[in-house]
């Protein structure tokens, strides 16, 4: 997961374009099996996240995500 990204054919390298953490309850290995990075939410000051550029905070996105299903 990452969208388009770059791909070096001489070292094999992936960049991909977006880096994906998740702030969740979910173990940090599911993350990983799944690709995605893992933020330990009580680690986060979603605040000042909110205001960095280049970033983007969902609110209650699982919710949101379960609520699209169907």
């Amino acid at each position: 997961m990452g969208g388009a990204g770059s791909y070096d054919p001489v070292t094999g390298e992936e960049h991909p374009r977006i880096d994906v953490k998740l702030a969740t309850a979910l173990p940090p290995e599911d993350c990983r099996r799944l690709n995605l990075g893992y933020v330990d939410p009580a680690s986060l000051d979603v605040a000042a996240l909110a205001g960095e550029e280049g970033t983007l905070v969902v609110p209650r996105s699982g919710e949101v995500l379960f609520r699209v299903k169907g």
